[in-house]
Parts: C-alpha cells; sequence; structure tokens
C-alpha cells in the first residue's frame, strides 16, 4: 500500500472492495506492474487512480474509436491530461473500428472489442507488463447476467464476466457504481461522459435504464444481492466443469488404429449414462462453432445405431458404432499417398508419411507370434548384393480386393473390412495399406491377408513391424 493514501481514502468502500477483490482472487502482486485500460470515464478513471493509491506501478492504454466524433477526440485529450498531471505511462492507439468492422463482417461494438483486447496484447509485449486490468463492475456483469439469461445462456454465461481471464484482470467486478462516483467526488476529480449510453436501442443499454430499475422496485438492494449470486454461480460453474470433466474422461474410448491418432472418440453410451448429454456435446466441441440448434437435435439421437454426422468449418462430429468420433477436417479426405521401399538387407527401420517401420529377415520360425506385427514368408526371395525386395503402402484402398488370413478364396473388398473393424466412413481412406508385388499383404493394424502367409514349411521370414509411434 502507497504511504501517500489517507486513512479516508483507505477505508472508503472504494477502496476496500478493490482491495479485497485483488486480494481474495490474487489478481496482483504487492506493487505488480499493471496496465489499465482508460476510456476517460469513471469506472476506469476510478481504477486507474485507485491501483496508483495502493502503491501498484500503473500504465495506461486508451484507443480512440473514431465512432463518436468529437467526443471522441475530447476524450483522448482527456486522458492525456489526466495522465500527464498523474505522472502516469500513457499509450494512445487510433482505431479505424468502421473499416475493421466491414473487412471482418461484424458488429461496431464488436469491432471495437477485438481493435481493445488486440492493442492490450501488443502494448504489453512492448513494454513487458503481463497484467492488464479493465473497469468493469457490479452493475456491468449484472447486466451480462439478464442478457445472457435472455439469450438462453448455459452456467458459464450465467456466472457473468470473468474476473480474470488469462493476463486480463477485473478488479472492480465487486464494485457497486454508487462507490465509484462517491471515490471521485471525494478527489474532486472530473471524467468523460459517453452520450451513447443513454441510447436504449443498444441491448445493453436497455437492460440498464430499463430493465434493472424495474428489477429494484422488487429489491432495492439488487446490486448487492447480485454480488452473492456471482459468488455462488462461480462456485457452481468449478463444481459443474468438474462434473463435466469427469464425465468426458469417463466416456472417453482408446481407440486401437493409427488412422484415430489425432482424433478425440468417446462412448456414446457412457455419454448417455451421465444423464447430461447435451452439457458433454457442448463441452466436447466447445471449440469447434457447431450450430447449437444441430447439436441439441445430436444429443436426442446419441443412442441411434444408424451413423449420423455434423460439419462444422473446422471439424466433423461423427457418430457411427456406438461411439462418437470429433476429427478435424484437414485429417478427412486426405490424398492418395504412396510410399514406396526397397528392402535390401536383413534388418533395418525406415520412416514413411504413415510412420515409422522396423523389419528383419530370419530363418527361425517364431515359438510365438506378436499381434502386431507381420510376417511374410519370402522362402523364395534372395537378398544379396544387387538384390531387393519392394514393398509399397498407400492409403486410398477401399477398392481393392483381399484374401482375409485363415479363409480359401474369400475374397473381401476392403472397404468391407474396414467396416466391419468399425473404421467411420470419414477416416476409410486414411488407412494404409502394405503390399508386396503389387499384392496387398496386410491392412496395417487390422486384418492379413493370404498372401505369403507362413506356415511349417517356411525357410525364411521377413517380420514387419509398425513402429510404436504408428501403434
Amino acid at each position: 500500500m502507497s504511504k501517500k493514501i489517507s486513512p479516508e481514502l483507505f477505508h472508503h468502500p472504494f477502496i476496500k472492495s478493490l482491495r479485497t477483490t485483488i486480494f481474495q482472487n490474487k489478481l496482483l502482486e504487492e506493487r505488480e506492474a499493471v496496465i489499465i485500460a482508460l476510456s476517460g470515464g469513471a469506472d476506469s478513471l476510478s481504477l486507474l487512480i485507485g491501483l496508483q493509491k495502493l502503491g501498484y506501478t500503473c500504465s495506461a492504454l486508451h484507443c480512440n474509436f473514431h465512432l463518436r466524433g468529437e467526443e471522441s477526440d475530447r476524450d483522448e485529450i482527456f486522458c492525456k491530461n489526466l495522465c500527464d498531471r498523474l505522472q502516469i505511462p500513457l499509450k494512445v492507439v487510433q482505431c479505424n473500428t468502421y473499416n475493421y468492422a466491414k473487412e471482418g463482417n461484424i458488429s461496431l461494438e464488436m469491432a471495437a472489442r477485438e481493435l481493445r483486447y488486440n492493442a492490450f496484447q501488443v502494448f504489453s509485449k512492448e513494454i513487458n507488463v503481463k497484467k492488464i486490468a479493465t473497469a468493469h463492475h457490479l452493475k456491468d456483469n449484472l447486466e451480462t447476467l439478464i442478457l445472457h439469461l435472455s439469450q438462453g445462456s448455459g452456467i458459464s454465461g450465467l456466472r457473468g464476466i470473468p474476473i480474470s481471464r488469462e493476463n486480463i484482470i477485473r478488479p472492480l467486478l465487486n464494485t457497486e457504481p454508487q462507490f465509484i462516483y462517491s471515490f471521485l467526488k471525494l478527489l474532486d476529480e472530473d471524467f468523460c461522459i459517453d452520450s451513447t449510453n443513454q441510447q436504449i436501442d443498444i441491448n445493453r443499454n436497455y437492460i440498464r435504464h430499463k430493465i434493472i430499475p424495474l428489477l429494484e422496485n422488487l429489491n432495492p438492494s439488487l446490486l448487492h444481492s447480485s454480488e452473492r449470486l456471482f459468488y455462488n454461480l462461480r462456485e457452481t460453474e468449478i463444481l459443474y466443469k468438474k462434473a463435466i470433466k469427469d464425465c468426458i474422461e469417463n466416456a472417453r474410448t482408446f481407440q486401437p488404429y493409427s488412422c484415430f491418432k489425432e482424433v478425440d472418440s468417446f462412448s456414446c453410451e457412457k455419454i448417455e449414462q451421465s444423464q447430461a448429454t447435451l452439457s458433454i456435446l457442448y463441452s466436447i466441441t466447445e471449440q469447434c462453432n457447431f450450430n447449437r440448434a444441430d447439436l441439441e437435435s445430436f444429443s436426442l439421437n446419441i443412442l441411434k445405431k444408424e451413423s449420423a454426422f455434423l460439419e462444422s468449418k473446422s471439424h466433423i462430429l461423427v457418430r457411427s458404432f456406438g461411439a462418437l468420433h470429433l476429427i478435424r477436417q484437414d485429417l478427412i479426405n486426405k490424398p492418395l499417398s504412396i510410399f514406396e521401399y526397397q528392402i535390401k538387407d536383413w534388418g533395418n527401420t525406415f520412416s514413411s508419411p504413415f510412420g515409422r517401420f522396423e523389419y528383419k529377415i530370419t530363418h527361425t520360425l517364431p515359438s510365438s507370434f506378436d499381434k502386431n506385427k507381420i510376417y511374410i514368408d519370402i522362402s523364395d526371395i534372395t537378398v544379396e548384393e544387387g538384390d531387393f525386395i519392394s514393398l509399397k503402402i498407400q492409403n486410398h484402398n477401399a477398392d481393392v480386393f483381399i484374401n482375409t488370413f485363415g479363409t480359401k478364396n474369400s475374397k473381401k473388398r476392403i472397404s468391407i473390412l474396414l467396416k466391419e473393424n468399425k473404421i467411420p466412413l470419414q477416416l476409410r481412406d486414411n488407412v494404409p495399406v502394405l503390399y508386396m508385388e503389387n499384392k496387398p499383404i496386410a491392412i496395417l493394424q487390422m486384418n492379413r491377408s493370404n498372401y505369403r502367409n507362413i506356415n511349417k514349411n517356411t525357410k525364411k521370414i521377413l517380420i514387419f513391424n509398425p513402429s510404436p509411434e504408428l501403434l
């Protein structure tokens, strides 16, 4: 705490609320450097002065969005004069908000938000200060809750604005606006007023000026009560997220085949047994931009036997053979890849687009067989100087026929065998097949053909082994 702060300020409700929120939520270390997002309004002004009074090393960032004509320029000048007086370093960023919104096909409000948070991170790196403080207060949080409530939000939306997220902190989130104005009045500090805050055609302003006053008629202590509500909701969200995480891990399945290497897979039955199917789907696909209504419909049919899928720009969600697979779009429909290798020695390793492999040639029949290895009869082939064995590994094998191990003259399309191995349609072209002499030897990790299969009369064996990174 700064030695210059008077007892009257130290015990003011604003400073008490600010100190308590910082301490309870571990937002800042003592005297830590922090950047304040400074608009010139009462909220950010009080935050800047309050943090400086408490002994934190403050810098400020002001974004001029050029959305309010002379008002925008007035706010910029105000912030410059204020920081000069308080001897606080200030950076001003000029933002072409209209162009940014048009190019991104987003609203002006969203454009300003993105520009502001981008500027925060750039300035943070420039001056090597990690923490960035914004001046959202308790009433802002209540407005956010009501807005999310009207949109049918889940638990995370109802808990409102987070007190911290990554390097963004909100030390005023438990502070009532009346304490902000009382604090500035005590200091005889002027502040800027944004005239657009009175425009009730903006949803947040409508809530502020129309909805909240009605609720305050029901409960004059609405803001004070909402502080307790947000505390309860934050704890509820922690418990909710832990429970969802446990359900997801319980439903997660291990797929033994390499085509699933970068795929998240889950048991449909275990997801349904959790009795929170939709919440689990939301959590699994949180960053995948699936349509909400589609996910809701998908959740109702989680146990249907028929295959089904949903697509977004980045992912595809597949229900197939009782399992749910979340697959990146770049893993689907991979182009044809053919890798050829010549075996010229009695043992070695090699890398391919399909993983690393090792092989050895032996005259000894194994006493036991490893299911992951492929045993090839090469009794009629010599591997001497100048001779070699040609192998080929490729994907896109669906229409190829294979004589499966243990059957006589029983040919099956590889596409059928992949289906029998419960490989989703979207991944079947990714499965590699090993060829020798242009005949399929094995669907790697799955089915062995009858071609060159060893028997008791075999004199020489090629043992082909996919490496652990493939398996």
